[in-house]
């Protein structure tokens, strides 16, 4: 069985009835960056309900997170997260609608969930050191020192 915690602030259409199926319910107030992060770190899974549409052209800073706290993500596809997946590889559950992943939290033992887990380990490693300065530097010096610069 999971725990569910529901990490972030309440929002205006958050529905009281849920509560109960929450071991963290979600914060009234806005939390700092140090509290979510404390709190984000505890999961082993992150489930991201994503509205495909909402994301399609940049990443969620949560799928973000995941990335950087190296835990796997449970999302809902979208063209960025495909992207991801077609250059790294499996790097989380990837479903095709919020109800697709309810019903795998809900009908999958979660020792096999989190076997499974492992081999997103990889990748999401891989994902976080392309993201990092080091590894982005190069692109940034090609672009800056491009023929279109007045010299």
């Amino acid at each position: 069985m999971f725990d569910s915690n529901c990490i972030g602030r309440r929002g205006p259409s958050y529905d009281p009835s849920f509560q109960p199926g929450f071991h963290r319910s979600p914060s009234e107030a806005k939390l700092t960056q140090e509290e979510y992060r404390d709190l984000a770190r505890e999961n082993d899974l992150i489930f991201l309900p994503f509205d495909p549409d909402w994301y399609s052209l940049t990443a969620s800073g949560t799928l973000l997170d995941c990335v950087r706290f190296g835990i796997p993500p449970l999302a809902v596809r979208n063209s960025v997260i495909d992207d991801l997946e077609r250059r790294y590889g499996r790097f989380g559950f990837l479903v095709s609608s919020p109800s697709e992943g309810i019903d795998l939290l809900c009908r999958t033992d979660p020792a096999t969930l989190f076997e499974d887990m492992e081999q997103f380990r990889g990748p999401l490693r891989a994902i976080a050191h392309d993201r990092t300065i080091e590894a982005l530097s190069p692109g940034f010096r090609r672009i800056f020192s491009s023929p279109f610069q007045r010299g």
